[in-house]
C-alpha cells in the first residue's frame, strides 16, 4: 500500500515537471511587424509606438520583430525581389503567432507572398488607405484598420473657420498613399461647387511648390496632406516638408495628419498613426485571448481628433469659439486650473498607488476602493474650495477697500483744510497698508513659490518709518506702552527700496511686539553702515519688553499658521502668518530675519538689507498720496459694473480726471454689448464678475462682433477685485487689452486713458 502511494506521488511530481514549462511558455507570442517605410519616419514611428505600448503591457509575453521595408527611399522590382528573398530565408520554419502590417506597400506585399512566407498566420493591418473590401476577399486571415483621411471634414472645417476663403491649394504627392487621397478631390469639387475652388498641387519639384505657395492670393488657404516624394523623385522627410511649406506661405496652412502638427500650421481633423497602432494591437490581443478572427471585422470608419496650434490661430484671427467643441489646442496659455495640474497629477498618482495596494490585499478590495473614492472626492473638493475661497476673499475684501480708497481720493480733490487733510492722509496711508497686507495674504502661494516681485523706487526712509510707527501707535497707546524710534545721525534720507514691502515688514514686527508686550516699551532701532559707491547696509531691529519666547518654541516661530505658544492664539489672536510673510519679504530683499528672546524679559527681531541710497531734500514714496493732473482728451468711455457703489466711484474719478470724456454706463455684460453697438466707445472698463453674463463672455462677444463687421477694436480693460495669479493671463487670452486690479488708483486711470484712448 505504501509502495503504491509513493509511486502515485512520484508520477504526480513528474507530471508537474512536464506540464509547468508548457504552461509557462503557453503565454509567449512572437509578433512580426512589417512597416512599409523606414525607422525615424514619424508616421511609422507613431504606429510602432502604439503597437509596442499595448502589447508590452498585456498579460502575454510578446516578442517583437520590427521589419522596415524602407519603401519611401527605394521601391523597384529588383529591390522588392531581394527584400522578399531575405524575409523568406529569415522566417523559414519559424513559428510566428501574428503579423502586423503598417501602410499600403506592406499590405500589398503580404497579399502577394503572405501564404508562402507565413502560412496560416493571421495578418492584422493598419494605415491602409480607403481599403476596398474586395482586396481581401481571397485572404480570410486578413483583418485590421482601414485608414480614412477625412478630406471632406477638413474642407468643411476651413469653410466654417474662414468663411471669406474662396480657394484651397491641396498639396498631395504621386505616391500610392497620395493617389488614394487625391481620388477624393473630384467628389469634393462637385460637392463644394460655387462655395470653394480646389487646386491640386502634385506635379511639382519642392522648390516649384514653394514658389507656387508664395504667390497664392490672400483668399486662399493651403491644405497639406502628404508630399514625401516630388516630381523628380526626390524624397523629403515629413518634418522638413511641412516646415518649408509653412515658411513659404503667407496664408493659413491646414493639415490632415497628426505628424504635421507643431510646425506653425493651423491644424484640422487629424488622422493619428499612434491611434491606428494602438487599435490594431488591441485587435491582436483579442485574438490571443481566444476571440475567432472572423469576429474581428475590418474597421472602416475615420478616427480623427480636431487639433490646432494656438499661435497659428492667433496669427490668422481664428477665434476659439469657432472651433469644434472637442478640440485640442496646443500651446494655449495656461488657465488657473492648469496651474494646479501638478496637484491633480499628485492626487491621481496617490490614488493609483493606493489602488495597487488594495489589489494586492484582495480581501480588502471593496473597503479600500470605497476609501480611495472618498479620499479622491475630498481632495478635489478641498482644491476647489481653496480656489473658490481665494477668489471670494479677494473680491469681498477688495470691493469695500476699493470704496474706502477711492472716496478718500475724491475727498482729497475737494480742498480740505489742513487738519482734515492730515486725517485723510493718515486714513489713506492705513488703507494702502491694509491693501498691501491683503495682497500678500491672498498671494501667499506666490510668496512660497518665490515669484513675488519687488518695485524699488526712491523712498524717504524717515517718512516711511514714521508712517509705520503712526499706524501702530494707537494700539501702543491703549496699552500705555512707550513706542520709540532710534535713528543714526549719518542716515541718508533716501533709500532705493520697495516702500510697500519694507513698510509691511516694519508694521508686522512692531505690531507683533506691541501685541505681546504688556508693560514697558517697544523700540524700532536702525543702524546704517556706508559701504561706498552710494550703497549701504541698513540694520533694522525691533526690541520689546514683552513675554518672550521659550527655547523649545524657537524652531516653529516662522512656521505658517502657528504661534510659539498655542495659548497665545486664544489670548492675543492672529492668523500666525505675519512672521512667515515677513521672513519671506526680508529674504526677497536679500536679508535674513533672525531673533533673540528671553522668556519674561522680551524679544529682539532684527534683519539687515543692502540698498542704494541718495542724499536729497525730498523723496518719492508710493505710501504717500501724489497729486494727479487731469487730462483734456476727448474720449468715449463705457463703464461696465454691477455694483452701484463701484460705478459711482469710477464715474466720479473719470469726471475729475478726464473732464472732456463722454462716460456711459452698463450694469451687466448683456447691457454692455448693446451699449457698445450703439455708442461705439473708445475705451471700456469691464468688470469680470457679474451675474448672467460675466466680463469674459461680454468681451468675447464684443470681439466677435468687431471681427464679423470689420470694425476697429475698442480697448477693453479688465476691472476686477480678484487678485489670483493667472487671472490677468486669462483676461488677455479672452481678448482684453489690459488688467487693472481694484482699488483703482487715479494715476493708474490716467495712464490707461493716455495709453489706450
Amino acid at each position: 500500500m505504501k509502495t503504491t502511494r509513493r509511486l502515485s506521488v512520484l508520477l504526480f511530481l513528474c507530471a508537474i515537471l512536464v506540464l509547468v514549462p508548457e504552461l509557462c511558455t503557453g503565454m509567449e507570442r512572437l509578433v512580426v511587424v512589417l512597416h512599409s517605410y523606414h525607422q525615424g519616419y514619424k508616421w511609422t514611428d507613431d504606429i510602432a509606438r502604439g503597437i509596442s505600448e499595448v502589447l508590452s503591457h498585456s498579460s502575454f509575453n510578446v516578442e517583437f520583430i520590427h521589419e522596415y521595408m524602407d519603401a519611401k527611399r527605394r521601391w523597384d522590382d529588383e529591390y522588392k525581389k531581394r527584400l522578399t528573398s531575405v524575409m523568406q530565408y529569415k522566417y523559414k520554419g519559424r513559428k510566428v503567432d501574428a503579423v502586423i502590417l503598417s501602410d499600403n506597400l506592406a499590405f500589398d506585399l503580404m497579399r502577394e507572398i503572405g501564404d508562402e512566407l507565413f502560412p496560416g498566420v493571421p495578418v492584422f493591418f493598419c494605415g491602409v488607405n480607403n481599403l476596398d473590401p474586395s482586396e481581401i476577399a481571397n485572404n480570410p486571415n486578413f483583418t485590421g484598420i482601414s485608414e480614412v483621411v477625412d478630406v471632406s471634414a477638413n474642407l468643411d472645417l476651413i469653410v466654417k473657420l474662414l468663411p471669406q476663403i474662396k480657394k484651397v491649394a491641396f498639396i498631395v504627392d504621386a505616391t500610392e498613399t497620395g493617389q488614394i487621397i487625391a481620388m477624393q478631390l473630384e467628389q469634393q469639387r462637385k460637392r463644394l461647387q460655387g462655395k470653394l475652388e480646389i487646386e491640386q498641387l502634385t506635379n511639382f519639384t519642392f522648390n516649384e511648390l514653394e514658389e507656387r505657395i508664395r504667390n497664392l492670393p490672400d483668399d486662399t488657404v493651403v491644405l497639406w496632406s502628404i508630399f514625401s516624394r516630388d516630381r523628380e523623385n526626390v524624397f523629403v522627410e515629413f518634418d522638413e516638408g511641412i516646415k518649408r511649406v509653412v515658411a513659404a506661405s503667407r496664408v493659413p496652412v491646414f493639415i490632415v495628419w497628426d505628424f504635421s502638427i507643431g510646425y506653425g500650421t493651423v491644424g484640422g481633423y487629424l488622422t493619428s498613426g499612434y491611434e491606428e497602432g494602438t487599435s490594431v494591437a488591441r485587435m491582436v490581443l483579442r485574438y490571443f485571448e481566444g476571440e475567432p478572427l472572423k469576429k474581428l471585422p475590418v474597421r472602416f470608419e475615420a478616427v480623427t481628433v480636431p487639433t490646432f496650434e494656438w499661435e497659428a490661430l492667433k496669427k490668422h484671427g481664428i477665434a476659439l469659439s469657432r472651433l469644434p467643441a472637442d478640440s485640442v489646442v496646443l500651446g494655449r496659455p495656461a488657465t488657473i486650473y492648469e496651474q494646479y495640474k501638478w496637484l491633480v497629477i499628485s492626487g491621481v498618482s496617490l490614488i493609483t498607488a493606493l489602488s495597487l495596494i488594495s489589489l494586492a490585499l484582495s480581501y480588502m478590495v471593496k473597503k479600500r476602493t470605497q476609501q480611495i473614492s472618498i479620499a479622491r472626492d475630498r481632495a478635489e473638493a478641498a482644491n476647489k474650495a481653496k480656489s473658490q475661497f481665494l477668489a471670494n476673499m479677494s473680491h469681498e475684501l477688495r470691493t469695500p477697500l476699493n470704496g474706502v480708497i477711492g472716496f478718500i481720493d475724491l475727498l482729497l480733490y475737494t480742498g480740505p483744510d489742513d487738519e482734515q487733510l492730515k486725517y485723510l492722509q493718515s486714513a489713506n496711508t492705513s488703507a494702502h497698508s491694509l491693501l498691501g497686507i491683503i495682497n500678500n495674504i491672498l498671494d501667499f502661494s506666490k510668496i512660497e513659490a518665490g515669484k513675488l516681485e519687488l518695485d524699488c523706487v526712491k523712498t524717504d526712509i524717515n517718512s516711511l518709518i514714521e508712517q509705520a510707527i503712526t499706524i501702530v501707535r494707537y494700539s501702543a497707546d491703549l496699552k500705555k506702552l512707550l513706542l520709540v524710534k532710534e535713528l543714526p545721525d549719518n542716515l541718508p534720507c533716501c533709500i532705493y527700496t520697495d516702500p510697500i514691502r519694507l513698510s509691511q515688514i516694519l508694521i508686522n514686527l512692531i505690531s507683533n511686539a506691541v501685541k505681546f508686550t504688556e508693560t514697558g516699551l517697544v523700540k524700532l532701532q536702525l543702524d546704517f553702515t556706508d559701504k561706498g559707491n552710494d550703497k549701504g547696509n541698513y540694520n533694522f531691529s525691533v526690541i520689546d519688553t514683552g513675554i518672550g519666547i521659550l527655547p523649545e518654541d524657537h524652531c516653529q516661530i516662522f512656521e505658517e499658521f502657528s504661534q510659539a505658544d498655542n495659548s497665545a492664539t486664544r489670548r492675543y489672536g492672529g492668523t500666525g502668518l505675519g512672521l512667515t510673510i515677513t521672513r519671506n519679504l526680508v529674504e526677497k530683499m536679500g536679508g535674513q530675519l533672525a531673533f533673540e528672546s528671553e522668556p519674561g524679559r522680551g524679544s529682539k527681531f532684527f534683519f539687515s538689507i543692502e540698498a542704494r541710497y541718495e542724499t536729497c531734500l525730498s523723496a518719492d514714496t508710493t505710501l504717500q498720496q501724489k497729486p494727479v493732473e487731469p487730462i483734456g482728451k476727448m474720449v468715449r468711455i463705457l463703464i461696465v459694473e454691477d455694483v452701484s457703489l463701484n460705478m459711482l466711484l469710477l464715474r466720479e474719478l473719470l469726471i475729475r480726471l478726464a473732464p472732456a470724456a463722454v462716460v456711459s454706463e452698463a450694469t451687466n455684460g448683456a447691457e454692455s454689448l448693446e451699449k457698445y453697438k450703439s455708442d461705439r466707445p473708445d475705451l471700456i472698463f469691464m468688470d469680470l464678475h457679474m451675474p448672467d453674463m460675466d466680463g469674459y463672455e461680454a468681451c468675447s462677444k464684443i470681439r466677435q462682433f468687431e471681427s464679423e463687421n470689420g470694425l476697429a477694436k475698442s480697448s477693453i480693460i479688465a476691472l476686477t477685485a480678484g487678485a489670483l495669479a493667472g487671472e490677468k493671463d486669462r483676461c488677455l487670452a479672452a481678448g482684453m487689452d489690459d488688467f487693472v486690479t481694484k482699488p483703482v488708483e487715479p494715476g493708474t486711470l490716467i495712464a490707461i486713458i493716455e495709453k489706450y484712448a
